[in-house]
């Protein structure tokens, strides 16, 4: 840097320097920032409540499925609550691949963050913006972000 022949290209190593020594801080610092971002995720989860009133919809759905011949209701009436105890072990189905592909994910993503904190510098001094970091933060927190957003749109679901 200090050997530079002309001034562009002192700017050009001081940027250079100055990229890398984010990179490596970034290194050090990204696995507080993984902890913080699943931190107050788990937190915005336990926001929702677990059951708006006293009795759990589920539950009553299940009974009326398996009481399905000893109810007074009608046979569309048995219809209806086995359709929906269906569509209710469906979703459930559909929630548990759902989450067990984020876990992988997740894991992944915390994995490879070391590799993009490395590769921030390289990155910055193409065109001056790290686009594999910018890509890896996105991905993080969205994924990070999905069970809060998925629990509260199935409390919105169970109990419309």
């Amino acid at each position: 840097m200090a050997m530079a022949p002309n001034p562009e290209e002192k700017v050009n190593y001081k940027k250079m320097f100055k990229n890398w020594f984010v990179g490596f801080a970034l290194l050090f610092i990204l696995h507080y920032g993984i902890v913080l971002v699943l931190k107050l995720a788990n937190w915005t989860l336990t926001l929702i409540p677990q059951s708006i009133s006293g009795k759990n919809f589920e539950i009553e759905i299940i009974t009326k499925t398996i009481d399905i011949f000893d109810n007074d209701e009608g046979a569309w009436a048995s219809l209806l609550y086995a359709l929906t105890y269906v569509i209710i072990v469906g979703y459930q189905i559909y929630f548990l691949i759902k989450y067990f592909k984020r876990l992988l994910t997740m894991g992944f993503l915390v994995m490879i963050a070391p590799l993009i904190t490395v590769t921030y510098a390289i990155d910055k001094a193409g065109d001056g913006k790290a686009q594999a970091f910018e890509a890896w933060k996105k991905m993080f927190v969205g994924n990070a972000f999905m069970q809060p957003v998925h629990a509260l749109m199935y409390m919105i679901f169970m109990y419309s």
